[in-house]
């Protein structure tokens, strides 16, 4: 069984990749643009392939003799929309044109196409992003049909592991004292990678399951027992305050300030708009042009002053988000007991280099 992975070398897919093979001792192929992206997994010991799989010609080497790929790959969305959907598209139809015969699709979604929902939130609106992984849900589904291959559609919570951005941040919140969180009895929606390793191992040994399904720990953790084996995990003690949850706003309210924010962005990002405020500007006199230039100067320090605190708004939002309680996946093992079982593995995931590997066959000269 050779399972390929697209997106390697994000954050998930190199834990995911790790874990498929050191933990499971699978025939992992990690698929990466270049060289310079998949330096981390290489150094690891992990051979990859290269390549760009949204062209054919690339597609056809690079799956050719996989029984499953995962895909974790999705194009920017600030950019050519237009483009990046194109792409996104032509990413999922080439893993199932060029795969093996009845090669299981595993397509990476987000919880984020339901909204993301907080606790004191009455109307919610998706974003771009959760957008766009839906559509992609949809197409997956029609190459699957039309190409006759088993899809299985799996929405990530909160993604935790060892290289993670947010296990990173929660430990970081832990060293420094006291971690504020809403209700912590209340569910959380974290999925660890040693979970979405073990949907991964069950979908392909069990390809009948195919269908779509919310991927979080098993069962659920609440915020208080992340937090607490995020703690043990670094040898500390979690100093956990329960807080109250704030006072609903108005979903009228938030709906409107939402949709003049999002006309204002458009509006500040529009190159019309830009020619346009620069031809007013010269216009104006000295006086005025430096009170308004001192302004957004100020606006500027502000914001750049306030990304200092990004991880506490980054947190506070993660940890007020609605408990997502849907379809899951059957037969997958407890969260912690996978973890228990990894501990050694999760040990020395930061410094499990053995060797460089030639890369494997079929791989392209991409350069950096």
């Amino acid at each position: 069984m050779k399972i390929a992975v697209m997106g390697a070398s994000g954050q998930v897919g190199a834990e995911l990749c790790l874990f498929l093979r050191y933990v499971y001792d699978v025939d992992v192929v990690p698929i990466s643009r270049s060289r310079m992206g998949s330096a981390y997994l290489r150094y690891a010991g992990l051979a990859c392939r290269h390549g760009d799989p949204a062209q054919p010609e690339d597609a056809s080497s690079l799956y050719s003799d996989c029984d499953a790929i995962v895909n974790l790959a999705l194009p920017g969305l600030t950019g050519d929309f237009s483009a990046a959907k194109r792409t996104h598209d032509a990413l999922i139809q080439n893993a199932m044109t060029f795969s093996r015969p009845g090669a299981v699709q595993i397509y990476s979604s987000t919880m984020s196409v339901y909204g993301d929902a907080r606790v004191d939130q009455q109307m919610v609106i998706s974003n771009l992003y959760a957008r766009e992984k839906k559509r992609g849900e949809m197409r997956a589904r029609v190459f699957a049909a039309k190409y006759e291959k088993p899809l299985f559609v799996f929405r990530l919570g909160h993604v935790c592991g060892e290289l993670q951005g947010i296990t990173l941040l929660i430990r970081q919140m832990i060293t420094r004292g006291e971690i504020a969180i809403p209700q912590t009895e209340r569910l959380s929606n974290t999925v660890y990678v040693a979970t979405i390793a073990d949907a991964i191992m069950t979908a392909v040994s069990t390809p009948s399951l195919a269908g779509t399904y919310d991927l979080m720990n098993v069962p659920q953790w609440t915020w208080q027992e992340v937090v607490e084996y995020e703690a043990a995990r670094i040898g500390e003690t979690a100093l956990i305050v329960p807080v109250e949850l704030p006072m609903q706003t108005s979903g009228v309210r938030q709906w409107a300030k939402r949709a003049v924010m999002r006309s204002i962005a458009k509006l500040r990002s529009s190159r019309n708009m830009d020619r346009l405020g620069g031809r007013l500007l010269s216009a104006l006199p000295v006086s005025a042009y430096y009170r308004i230039k001192a302004f957004y100067s100020i606006r500027s320090a502000a914001a750049q002053i306030g990304s200092l605190r990004s991880d506490n708004v980054v947190a506070q939002d993660m940890f007020m988000r609605r408990p997502i309680q849907g379809s899951y996946l059957s037969n997958l093992s407890e969260t912690r007991q996978l973890l228990i079982s990894s501990e050694t593995f999760l040990d020395n995931v930061e410094g499990a280099a053995m060797r460089w590997p030639a890369d494997l066959p079929m791989a392209g000269d991409t350069a950096e």
